[in-house]
């Protein structure tokens, strides 16, 4: 992001001097020849400064293999927005997969007793053998 803070600061010098030369000129009462001069002068620097910094600007964002942002169509940046949330909403469900143990399921500790007679089935018909000793389980 240093780039950009350059750019920031070249930005408001520019500014500042635009505006410093402005003031100058409104405060004087001078004749118009030299102030359309002064204008000129003005819109020269200003056009000086700007145009290596668009220039420096689009060489970074082709160098990081980003368009610059001005290509981008409101379509793409949307699309990159909808991705940004799918990658946060993903990364929140599973922290809360982790937190509840859902893939590490343990068993759960019950009792067991066993049903009066008259309410369970035959044991031949459970387990296909007779003999409860020899149930195979």
């Amino acid at each position: 992001m240093l780039p950009r803070r350059w750019i920031s600061i070249a930005a408001s010098v520019v500014c500042l001097t635009a505006f410093s030369i402005w003031l100058i000129l409104q405060l004087s009462q001078g004749d118009l020849d030299r102030g359309d001069k002064l204008a000129s002068v003005v819109s020269m620097s200003v056009a000086v400064v700007t145009l290596p910094l668009s220039v420096f600007a689009i060489v970074v964002a082709l160098r990081q293999n980003q368009p610059p942002r001005a290509v981008l169509t409101l379509a793409d940046r949307l699309d990159e927005m909808a991705e940004a949330l799918a990658i946060s909403v993903r990364s929140q469900w599973e922290t809360e997969e982790q937190i509840r143990r859902i893939h590490d399921p343990f068993p759960l500790p019950i009792r067991w007793t066993t049903a009066p007679e008259h309410l369970m089935d035959h044991w031949w018909t459970i387990h296909g053998s007779s003999d409860r000793k020899h149930s195979g389980g």
